[in-house]
């Protein structure tokens, strides 16, 4: 294990998220002093000065999906229910990442694998590498699928942001080459290309889970289908199919997940589903079903 030397950014935050934390303030209204003259006297106005705090709302976060097949749950893109704690957007994300899902996201089958109560210390970004430093929560409980869904979740989220290729994990301020009881290799910085058995067959990743989108509007993510080949459905709140199709990921190898992106545009407002799911080859039933509800509109 390495000695963490430096951190370039640095938070001290609460379990709870870092909502008490001082964040420096970045927009300032200023009311300039008035002056009124008349023959018999001159009045100025006291000048006044109003600070508001700016908070970067999280991107989207890694977290995972209860599924009806086989080897679930699944990575999955969550829409951040959280206002944020800070104003700078990737502690903000990290630390939104950590504190985990709303009730209502649980409610909807979203879960974490990092556990309650770990903290964010704070975050070191060099040469592509983001060093992602936590509190010794982090390592606890779970065995070898919650440790690789904690790590995955980190990785996947963190690596979002331009400027982050991989990630390395610090437990206190040190850097570790292995967590939990189970050994799990961290030795080496985790891309997304090497952090890949948690994720589903088909990835969405716009729109995420749980997202307010207008139309029309971007479907991507990644698949690793037969050929390629997948089904997307998007249906209204009732249920009602409003419309199907079919598009392909662009798979570099067999075995490896390929990104698809296609633009659609339906004439759909308020709650309903973004459902993506591949035919089967051998009896034509829907497999690899993952689906995301939305807000349209």
């Amino acid at each position: 294990m390495r000695r963490l030397l430096s951190l370039l950014v640095v938070v001290a935050l609460a379990v709870a998220g870092c909502g008490d934390s001082d964040e420096p303030t970045d927009t300032t209204t200023t009311t300039t002093a008035a002056t009124t003259t008349t023959a018999a006297n001159t009045t100025t106005q006291p000048t006044t000065t109003t600070t508001v705090p700016v908070v970067a709302e999280p991107a989207t976060l890694f977290m995972f999906l209860d599924s009806t097949e086989p080897d679930g749950p699944f990575l999955a893109a969550i829409d951040p229910q959280d206002p944020g704690c800070c104003s700078d957007e990737l502690i903000s994300t990290l630390d939104a990442l950590v504190v985990g899902p709303t009730q209502d996201q649980m409610d909807m089958g979203v879960s974490s694998a990092i556990p309650a109560g770990t903290v964010l210390l704070g975050v070191d970004v060099d040469s592509g590498i983001a060093i992602v430093d936590l509190s010794t929560d982090f390592t606890s409980g779970g065995g070898s699928f919650s440790m690789e869904g904690r790590v995955a979740q980190l990785v996947w989220t963190a690596t979002q942001f331009d400027g982050i290729d991989a990630v390395r994990l610090a437990v206190g301020g040190t850097v570790v080459d292995y967590l939990g009881g189970e050994g799990i290799d961290v030795s080496e910085p985790r891309t997304r290309a090497n952090t890949t058995t948690l994720l589903p067959a088909i990835l969405i990743e716009e729109p995420a889970h749980g997202a307010t989108v207008e139309t029309p509007f971007t479907l991507a993510g990644m698949g690793m289908v037969f050929e390629g080949e997948f089904m997307y459905t998007i249906v209204d709140e009732d249920g009602v199919i409003v419309l199907e199709d079919f598009t392909a990921a662009k798979m570099p190898d067999i075995g490896i997940h390929g990104p698809f992106e296609v633009t659609i545009d339906v004439d759909i407002d308020g709650p309903g589903s973004v459902i993506v799911w591949e035919q089967s080859a051998r009896d034509g039933s829907q497999i690899n079903i993952v689906e995301h509800p939305v807000v349209f509109g």
